[in-house]
């Protein structure tokens, strides 16, 4: 009876523990990590994945993720999105044209940061969107992205999507 009540503890633990994860890109170069959670803060975070050295995105990581888009799609709904920020530099010859794309993209930011933020769970914090006119030519930008999910949508959303793969349920619309 003891590790009946052992095993239910547990699996309660997995399935409503919220997993913490950083998503950071900066000039190509992508970074996941797990952001472990001690003693009520962040632990050192645990890489995941890293983009390739280079930078490129190889075909087969790019089949890869076309494979993967509806359990993403679906991991979204249950997404919590506890801070965004996201980092423009853009300068240009002339500082008139400098400002006038720095509000352009300001605007065009805002705009498909709501569309984005509209298929996640919720939002805990206020996004932080910068767009910063450089006095030289050129173009950086950088946006890191914390949120967490349970363990236990996790674990149901990838056996929906391998079971609907295999046949089973109609198709997630």
């Amino acid at each position: 009876m003891l590790g009946v009540a052992v095993l239910l503890y547990v699996g309660a633990f997995i399935y409503f523990y919220p997993l913490t994860f950083r998503f950071y890109y900066e000039q190509g170069r992508v970074k996941l990590d797990w952001l472990p959670r001690l003693c009520g803060g962040y632990a050192v975070p645990r890489p995941l994945w890293r983009s390739p050295a280079d930078g490129r995105r190889t075909l087969a990581a790019a089949k890869r993720l076309r494979f993967y888009r509806p359990l993403i799609r679906r991991l979204l709904r249950h997404t919590v999105v506890n801070q965004l920020e996201c980092r423009i530099q853009i300068g240009a010859a002339d500082p008139f044209t400098t400002n006038m794309l720095a509000g352009l993209i300001m605007s065009s930011l805002g705009s498909l940061g709501a569309v984005a933020l509209a298929s996640v769970k919720s939002v805990s914090a206020r996004p932080w969107l910068k767009v910063i006119p450089l006095s030289q030519g050129g173009l950086s930008g950088n946006l890191e992205c914390i949120f967490h999910l349970r363990g236990g949508d996790i674990i149901g959303d990838a056996l929906y999507y391998f079971w609907q793969k295999k046949g089973g349920y109609a198709r997630d619309k």
